[in-house]
């Protein structure tokens, strides 16, 4: 009995508005085998620091919204600097290399319209090699929309806006592996 109030006292006596302050959210997916050692890998989605505070809270100066796609494996992390959520996928080794190529689905407070980005690893990191514009509000798998061409070249179905219309419709996008080099230089 006594150990019970000892804890509700100490409880009680925290200053709730620290307690309660700043978070950061993460999201937890488990992903397959990227990096072909025969064990599945999880990543986890790490989103901003939540800052409690009346006079920042939504100020993108104060405040960033990025987010770091970190994996159980120990590979290095992707960053995203525009985003407050976000999801990945597992698109399969399309190269032959080893690695499993990624698209990273980066998420905001509102809205349905979104990006897929494409990353290799190569050279000890993950590279962008390329995006697609997608419709994140919906149940469809974002492999389902890739096929491989070839060794370096996927074709994938994206989401445009088409102005006459007035609706969104799917086009085809050819992206390139080797894109990768004049990407990220």
């Amino acid at each position: 009995m006594k150990l019970h109030t000892t804890v509700l006292i100490v409880f009680l006596s925290l200053p709730f508005a620290v307690v309660a302050q700043d978070r950061t959210d993460t999201d937890t997916l488990v992903i397959g085998d990227i990096n072909n050692d025969k064990i599945i890998d999880t990543a986890f989605i790490v989103g901003p620091k939540w800052i409690n505070d009346e006079e920042s809270w939504g100020d993108p100066k104060v405040q960033l919204y990025e987010i770091d796609v970190r994996f159980s494996n120990g590979m290095p992390p992707i960053h995203d600097d525009n985003a407050v959520t976000g999801y990945i996928e597992n698109v399969g080794d399309i190269d032959g290399d080893g690695y499993s190529e990624v698209i990273v689905v980066p998420g905001w407070f509102i809205g349905c319209w979104g990006r897929m980005k494409f990353y290799t690893y190569k050279q000890g990191k993950w590279q962008y090699f390329g995006y697609a514009e997608c419709h994140v509000c919906t149940d469809e798998k974002y492999i389902a929309r890739m096929k491989k061409l070839s060794k370096n070249k996927l074709r994938v179905i994206e989401d445009v806006w088409d102005g006459e219309a007035a609706d969104r419709v799917k086009k085809p996008k050819i992206i390139t592996l080797d894109d990768w080099r004049t990407l990220n230089n």
